[in-house]
């Protein structure tokens, strides 16, 4: 029988979870400046 997670495995899945979601955005708002400097208009992929 499989043990059910801990509080703490717990938050600590949430926290790495909220990092990797940070990377992306981060990483999304790197390539929409990229787009924008290349002169597309931000509506184009919308």
């Amino acid at each position: 029988m499989s043990r059910k997670p801990t509080t703490h495995e717990l938050e600590a899945l949430i926290a790495a979870h909220a990092a990797e979601i940070a990377a992306l955005k981060a990483e999304n708002e790197k390539l929409a400046q990229r787009v924008l400097h290349l002169g597309a208009r931000p509506d184009m992929f919308s």
